[in-house]
């Protein structure tokens, strides 16, 4: 009977110290899925078989899409900068291309919405709305955007929020920050030195036309590139959620375009801006936002 006894309470050991391990897998799972990462390698800390079985039962929903499908799943460093360089030099060698195919119509289509001796100097639809109002208030929703990221940042670092959303809210706001902020309202409007369409001689000003790739220099002119336009296409920064909320992430892509195309022709539209100088600001846009996403902050490899 002793023999019995002991080899059942060995046996009731054996079963609550293996129970106590699944429990102790099972929280480093519900931890990890707090963080939405990927459960880790079987070996680690030794737990081989009872890791296989925990990560067995838990349900596929808890992996993020991306991770499931195998489409935007971790990758190493080198991986991120390979795909962070050759989108960054693609959106360039795609911009330099359209900039060259855009150039004969630059005058062209800026020209439609000038009227020769009509109102605002020519300008008629420059005070009309919707043009007007999307000038005046049309940078107020890309700001708005950047200080909700703002603020869930600052909740994630508190632990008010998952922590995983900390790197694709810095995304937006530097996005925000260093395409318009810097890049096109800092640097290039004040340095390049290209006349607007309502400025130059074929539309009543008094400046020479320049092509897009022949700057002036400071003070002859602030139309290279948009900063209105910038703002707007800043939007589609909301795509660094991509592996969180996928469809979050693509909505803003498409609203950002959409958003972005609409104010470039407002601008056209206004004489403040050629087509050729909104191209820009969406490649700036879309050149800074793959490099925070890919270089600096390197989102796809966490």
């Amino acid at each position: 009977m002793n023999f019995i006894g002991m080899r059942f309470q060995k046996e009731e050991d054996s079963r609550r110290h293996f129970f106590a391990e699944v429990r102790y897998l099972k929280a480093g799972v519900a931890a990890l899925r707090s963080q939405r990462r990927p459960f880790p390698h079987p070996q680690v800390n030794g737990y081989h078989v009872i890791a296989k079985h925990v990560e067995s039962a838990v349900p596929e929903e808890y992996y993020p899409q991306s991770t499931i499908s195998g489409f935007g799943g971790p990758m190493s460093a080198r991986e991120s900068r390979f795909r962070g360089l050759t989108i960054i030099s693609g959106i360039f060698i795609i911009s330099v291309a359209a900039t060259i195919v855009l150039d004969p119509f630059d005058l062209a289509w800026t020209g439609r919405f000038f009227t020769e001796g009509g109102q605002n100097a020519g300008w008629i639809l420059g005070r009309q709305f919707p043009w007007a109002e999307l000038y005046r208030y049309g940078e107020i929703p890309p700001l708005l955007f950047a200080l909700c990221a703002l603020l869930v940042l600052v909740a994630s670092k508190a632990g008010k929020v998952n922590p995983a959303y900390a790197r694709p809210c810095l995304v937006v706001i530097l996005t925000v920050a260093i395409g318009p902020g810097v890049l096109v309202n800092g640097f290039l409007k004040e340095y390049w030195g290209r006349p607007r369409p309502a400025d130059i001689q074929a539309f009543g000003g008094n400046s020479e036309y320049r092509k897009v790739w022949q700057p002036g220099g400071p003070g002859s002119g602030k139309s290279f590139t948009c900063g209105h336009c910038a703002m707007a296409f800043s939007v589609v920064s909301g795509a660094a959620f991509y592996r969180l909320h996928p469809g979050f992430a693509a909505g803003c892509a498409a609203i950002g375009l959409s958003y972005g195309l609409i104010m470039s022709i407002g601008r056209m539209a206004q004489g403040g801006h050629f087509p050729t100088d909104a191209l820009w600001s969406a490649s700036i846009v879309l050149m800074v936002l793959a490099w925070l996403y890919y270089l600096v902050l390197r989102i796809p490899d966490q």
